[in-house]
């Protein structure tokens, strides 16, 4: 699994940065791929369009927009996968389909379900994340019940 952002944990603050470009996850930066996204949804994958229309948008000068061009191709040719805590109470199957679980997406021939007893909050995931916090266990469901 690929993030393509670093993820940045700071005083009660989570932060992330684009290694690609060397610089934070800023609104511009959303701002900016959004607007590819856009324009690709639009006029195809024409990079003149792209560069263009970044310009317009947010006067970006030439040198400065290449780095988000380069930023925004190197995002959508990474298979990134997700990490999701999931409450699934319509596809409920006992222990094989958990009504609680965490599902890791790595990509289409890749991906693992972890139950969980009770809805997740964020300290859980702040905990599977961040090396200073005391981790989870994972435990049988057999010793659970």
């Amino acid at each position: 699994m690929a993030n393509p952002f670093q993820v940045n944990f700071g005083n009660d603050t989570i932060s992330f940065n684009c290694d690609q470009m060397a610089e934070p996850v800023s609104g511009l930066f959303i701002a900016v791929m959004k607007n590819a996204i856009q324009t690709v949804r639009e006029s195809g994958h024409s990079y003149d369009d792209i560069v263009l229309s970044i310009h317009q948008g947010f006067e970006i000068d030439w040198k400065e927009i290449s780095k988000y061009i380069d930023a925004f191709v190197s995002i959508l040719s990474e298979d990134h996968g997700y990490f999701r805590f999931d409450d699934d109470i319509d596809n409920v199957n006992g222990d094989i389909h958990p009504r609680y679980h965490f599902d890791v997406f790595f990509k289409n021939t890749c991906s693992l379900k972890i139950g969980y007893d009770r809805p997740a909050e964020l300290q859980c995931f702040l905990s599977l994340a961040d090396k200073t916090q005391s981790k989870k266990y994972l435990v049988d469901s057999a010793r659970v019940k």
